[in-house]
Parts: structure tokens; sequence; C-alpha cells
């Protein structure tokens, strides 16, 4: 980094949270009164909170937790599958930002968990929606925060299915994501749109809007600084989901006009420029035709910078700082 003016000026933290589905282990069950209980708060209550049926949901799934409740509980009976009967998906949160999903199923008198995950919201209460779709397996989601900080941010929506008593992760698509600054040379925005939008098959439609731009690439600049004027990619593009009863997965209806899968990696690998030169290689061409525009000069510069010319571009690698907790700190300087 050039005079290493900028290298401690601006520390950006934030905290990257993945907690893989996990099928539970052995048997755990809810009674009947604690899911009468919360079926009446849900229908009863404007505000979900409720520590005491919260603290109760913890201690069945496992009463060595050391979470804490939070107060917040959703619960909705819906009949996820092909079986006579519903089942119950809750929500609860324990800290904040943070949520437990149960999906429980009534056997006899009592309610068999067959399902937990832990995943992260944005500061809010979170998403829990079942998708009004024509098939015996239901598909319901809820939006994961993975990255959150000064100038970064990543959330999905994250799809599962009830086949055969497990309960499947079937799809996992970006929502919104954006890197500013960062003293990076390419900075990126990106928000979609989906609708289930078949009312014969189980098909997903998703609308993705994106933009990749310069970031702080002038020696003036200071390393959160970017220029949204000038981008080399801006679009808007929309892929087919098609459930597919083999993998038990959404599977991608890819079009030649259409995003390709190493595209839409894109949006969730901030500041990857290498996937994003190989992935959008022939769009990056197109802007060559531009003469002497300001996206055709930085689309230049970008290609040589690509190609190993370090010096075609201005720009402050970021680097791990140091960690505490489950939060990692991050900033411009040198990588070793």
């Amino acid at each position: 980094m050039k005079n290493g003016l900028y290298a401690l000026l601006l520390l950006l933290l934030f905290t990257a949270c993945s907690n893989p589905p996990k099928e539970v282990s052995q048997h755990q069950y809810l009674t009947n009164d604690w899911m009468e209980k919360a079926i009446k708060h849900a229908a009863a209550n404007s505000t979900p909170e409720n520590d005491s049926l919260v603290k109760q949901l913890f201690d069945a799934i496992n009463p060595d937790s050391n979470k804490i409740a939070a107060g917040a509980l959703r619960t909705l009976l819906v009949n996820l599958d092909s079986d006579a009967g519903s089942e119950a998906l809750i929500l609860a949160t324990h800290v904040s930002g943070s949520a437990t999903l149960v999906v429980a199923k009534q056997k006899a008198q009592r309610w068999e968990i067959l399902y937990t995950e832990d995943f992260e919201t944005f500061y809010s209460d979170p998403d829990l929606n079942v998708a009004n779709i024509q098939s015996a397996n239901k598909t319901f989601f809820i939006r994961q925060m993975y990255t959150r900080g000064t100038g970064i941010y990543l959330d999905t929506y994250r799809f599962y299915k009830l086949v055969d008593s497990k309960v499947l992760l079937v799809l996992e698509i970006p929502n919104r994501s954006h890197l500013f600054g960062w003293g990076t040379p390419l900075n990126q925005e990106m928000y979609s749109k989906f609708t289930f939008s078949s009312a014969s098959d189980d098909e997903l439609f998703v609308t993705y809007n994106y933009s990749f731009f310069a970031g702080p690439i002038f020696e003036r600049d200071l390393s959160w600084e970017s220029h949204e004027e000038i981008a080399l990619i801006k679009d808007s593009k929309g892929v087919d989901y098609l459930y597919d009863t083999t993998s038990n997965t959404y599977v991608p209806a890819h079009y030649e006009s259409g995003l390709s899968d190493e595209q839409i990696d894109c949006f969730t690998n901030l500041g990857n420029d290498s996937l994003f030169y190989h992935a959008f290689a022939d769009e990056l061409q197109n802007n060559l035709t531009e003469d002497n525009s300001a996206v055709a000069l930085f689309t230049k510069s970008f290609i040589k910078y690509m190609e190993g010319d370090s010096s075609a571009l201005h720009s402050q690698p970021i680097k791990k700082l140091g960690s505490t907790g489950t939060l990692d700190f991050y900033g411009p300087g040198d990588n070793d």
C-alpha cells in the first residue's frame, strides 16, 4: 500500500455466523401443554415476547444450554408433508440478533422435535414464512444474516422442506449484500426479490439486481470511499429455480442470456476480484468498446491489475487484524 497512510486509519469489523443444519440425534419432546400455550400465545398476542415459554423450549432442546431467553416466540401449525396432521414451526430468540428454528411433529400426547438450527438475524425479529405452493411437501424459509459491519453486509434466504420426517435445506439464495470501500479496487452491491411463480409447479423465480463498481481507486481516495458511477457491471436478471424430487433441491434453469452459477457466487463472495474477473469476462470485454469513457478506462486498468500489474490500480489490501469472541476485526493493510 502506497505510503501506508491509511493502513490502520479505519478499523472495520464484522461477524460471520454460519450454523449448518443439524438433525436431532436423540429423541427430544415438547409437551402438549407447552404447545397449547405457545399456540394460544401466538393467536392472542400482537407482540411475541414470552420469556417463560422460550426458556422451557431451550430446556427441552438442551437442559445444559447457556442460551438466555430474549422473549420472542413465534409458532405456526402447518401440514408440511403428505402425512396426516400438522407440524409445528417455532422460532425463539435467545440473544439480540440470534434465534433458533425448531420443527416438531405431534406423536401421541407430545411433540417430537425433529430439527433445530441456530441462526443470526439483523437487529430485528426473525422471519419465518411458508410458501403457498401446490406440493405435498411445503417449502418454508427463514432469513439468515452472515456478515454485518461498516461498509459490508450479507444475508440470505434459506429454504427447507420436510421429506420422510427429515428437514432438508433445499435452496439458499442471497438476499442483500454489499461491499463499500475497504481499500479494494472493486466494490459491489446486490439485492434480490423472489416469488413462487407457478400455480401448478414447485418453482421459485428470483430477480437479482446487482452492480460492481470502482472502490477507492484514486490516490486522493480514503479507504472507505467508492465510486458507484463507475460501474463495470450493472444489471438485473432473473433465474428460475425448479424443485427436483431426485436431489431434493431447487435447481436453477440456466439460459444463455441469464446468470451462471459462478456469477451468482460473486454476490456472496464479497471482495473476490478473481472470481468476478472470470465470471464476468465477456461483460468486461464489452466495456472496452466504450472508447475513453470512465468505465472503459477503469475496465482496462482492472484487467491489467488482474493480470498481475499491481501498479495499474491504487489499492489498499484488507487483512484480519485480530479477533475477540465471535467478532473478527478487519482493516486495510499490507497482506503478508
